[in-house]
């Protein structure tokens, strides 16, 4: 298993920290917050709210249902004799795409090498504002601003991302 790669790894390292600092700001970004089981959703929210000083911010982004809505499944290969984002060297990567209950995916791609078989498990969750908003009202957060994306393009109901900006 690439450590880089897997977010549970990330996320379980951060669980593991003992942080005694605090923090006027936080980002989580690249819609990494999908990523996470509901459980891990709330601990790791707690655990940003907890290290933000009062009146800090969290700036988080998520995948959204139109782009859920939009998710096609469908299996794919690509040959990379010179490379590519999965590795240095040559390869061929296998995808399937797969749509699940509850606004989930998973992108599942295998890589083949000369010297290693390797399946990579992307897994998304996929929220409405409402839902996401709910969630960090859960914990205590104040919702600041939504926007469309983290370059804090106006928010449009039919974005594929939203970027929402809370207050501790």
């Amino acid at each position: 298993m690439n450590k880089n790669l897997n977010i549970n790894y990330l996320y379980q390292n951060y669980l593991d920290m003992n942080l005694k600092d605090r923090f006027d700001f936080s980002v989580m970004i690249y819609c990494d917050y999908g990523v996470l089981s509901p459980d891990e959703r709330r601990t790791i929210l707690s655990r940003i709210f907890h290290h933000l000083n009062p009146g800090g911010k969290l700036l988080l982004d998520f995948f959204t249902i139109a782009k859920f809505n939009d998710f096609k499944e469908q299996q794919t290969w690509e040959f990379c004799s010179d490379g590519g984002f999965w590795r240095p060297d040559e390869y061929i990567a296998l995808s399937g795409f797969y749509k699940y209950q509850d606004n989930v995916t998973l992108d599942l791609i295998t890589v083949i090498s000369k010297e290693e078989i390797v399946p990579y498990y992307l897994w998304n969750t996929y929220f409405s504002k409402e839902h996401l908003i709910q969630e960090a009202k859960n914990i205590g957060f104040k919702v600041c601003a939504v926007f469309s994306d983290v370059a804090g393009r106006i928010y449009q109901s039919d974005s594929d991302t939203i970027a929402i900006l809370l207050e501790k």
